[in-house]
């Protein structure tokens, strides 16, 4: 009888103990699952999506987080509670906790339907991945498809555009410095110190005549008189520029109201 109540207790430690240590692993799944919540990468605030079309960029997403490290946001809102495109952004990115390392890699994609304002926030390896120039790059070929009303195409293509950038990383100041830049720039001088003196050597060559500074040598004394003088206006020339479009600010790094560093920019469509 003793026995058998041993084994009973013991039996019920047993249960306890896998009970207990399931609780534990679930709330470390569930822990590891927030902070890669994959849902919360497409945010439709505005209604601009389908449950399809959220559903296809969260994918996308995905396989982009899945293979680099490197988070991709996108927001919609219908306002921006008072602050510009570039704040808004910046904080959202930083306040929800999106970015990956200890840099926080990502890039977040705002479109605000208040006053019809878009704005790229990069962050960590995001702010040299997807640069300025990138940026115009994404700016030309998405824009457009925001203009039309193709929300859907606009988000999936920044997406695939970020997707091309982040397999071919532009290489960082400090790497040219440390390779590239300088052999090509010593070939350059090299190159450019062979043709400055070989233009000198052969304009010496050509220089027979000699500077003067009046022209007796080349008329006849006496033989030119001015008889007339007359001021005519021919025509004017007016050049015109288009005004450029209001831009929303960007570009270059700034530090947003969490202290975190970021690039990006934006504008209206």
């Amino acid at each position: 009888m003793v026995r058998l109540s041993r084994l009973c207790y013991n039996g019920v430690g047993m249960r306890r103990f896998i009970l207990t240590f399931l609780a534990v692993l679930s709330m470390v799944c569930q822990a590891a699952y927030t902070s890669y919540d994959i849902n919360a990468r497409v945010y439709d605030g505005a209604g601009l999506l389908d449950a399809g079309q959220a559903s296809g960029l969260k994918s996308m997403i995905n396989n982009i987080i899945d293979a680099y490290d490197f988070d991709v946001v996108i927001v919609t809102v219908n306002s921006l509670g008072g602050k510009s495109p570039e704040i808004f952004a910046d904080d959202y990115f930083d306040y929800n906790g999106f970015g990956f390392g200890d840099n926080r890699d990502g890039i977040l994609f705002l479109v605000s339907m208040e006053n019809r304002d878009w704005h790229i926030s990069t962050s960590g390896r995001g702010m040299q991945i997807i640069n300025d120039a990138r940026i115009s790059e994404i700016k030309n070929k998405v824009v457009s498809y925001l203009s039309n009303g193709e929300y859907y195409e606009a988000f999936s293509h920044f997406i695939r555009m970020a997707d091309s950038y982040i397999q071919s990383p532009r290489p960082t100041n400090i790497d040219l410095q440390k390779g590239g830049i300088s052999s090509l720039a010593i070939v350059w001088v090299t190159a450019f110190v062979i043709a400055l003196i070989s233009v000198l050597f052969m304009s010496a060559q050509l220089k027979t005549a000699r500077p003067q500074s009046m022209a007796n040598d080349y008329a006849v004394r006496g033989s030119f008189h001015l008889t007339h003088r007359r001021d005519m206006f021919i025509n004017t020339h007016t050049t015109r520029m288009p005004r450029p479009k209001e831009d929303s600010g960007g570009g270059g790094v700034h530090t947003g109201s969490s202290g975190r560093s970021h690039g990006g920019g934006g504008g209206k469509f």
